[in-house]
């Protein structure tokens, strides 16, 4: 192999490895200059593409246990996403009334209480190393009904 020196006036370089923390996107200019001892030294410059990887922070738990009377659920807010996306509904197979999804308001007014699942699809542009879809399962239940009363009960002082 061919041996040389590594020169940046951006990136850390140190045993012929190059440290790309903290550098911005963008395209940067690498230098080697050979060493040849019969030669003058050659120098060569290679351009190197830094892109963003950053993975967006989604924390969406596992599941979550919801009454049937909740109705202004917001999803983006509870969950603190800040990235675009779009929430959408998965198997409610058999199930007459599931939940209704407007933009980021889950509303399960009237729903069929059992076991849902969500999906959060990143609609905004980001590296292809990253996650771009999260499944938030959902477990419905009914309104607590402690029942009517069929007889006035007799009490005794």
């Amino acid at each position: 192999g061919v041996t040389g020196t590594w020169s940046s006036s951006v990136f850390t370089i140190d045993n012929d490895r190059i440290d790309f923390d903290g550098v911005s996107a963008g395209i940067y200019t690498i230098d080697f200059v050979a060493d040849q001892t019969a030669c003058t030294p050659v120098a060569y410059s290679l351009e190197v593409e830094v892109l963003d990887c950053d993975c967006p922070i989604v924390t969406v738990p596992n599941g979550i246990d919801l009454c049937v009377n909740v109705s202004d659920y917001n999803l983006d807010d509870r969950f603190n996403i800040t990235i675009g996306g779009q929430w959408s509904l998965f198997n409610v197979d058999g199930l007459p009334d599931p939940p209704v999804i407007n933009g980021n308001i889950l509303d399960l007014t009237g729903s069929t209480p059992g076991a849902y699942s969500l999906i959060f699809m990143i609609t905004d542009s980001i590296s292809a190393q990253c996650d771009d879809e999260f499944t938030l399962n959902v477990n419905v239940i009914a309104q607590p009904n402690p029942g009517t009363q069929d007889v006035i009960p007799v009490i005794c002082e």
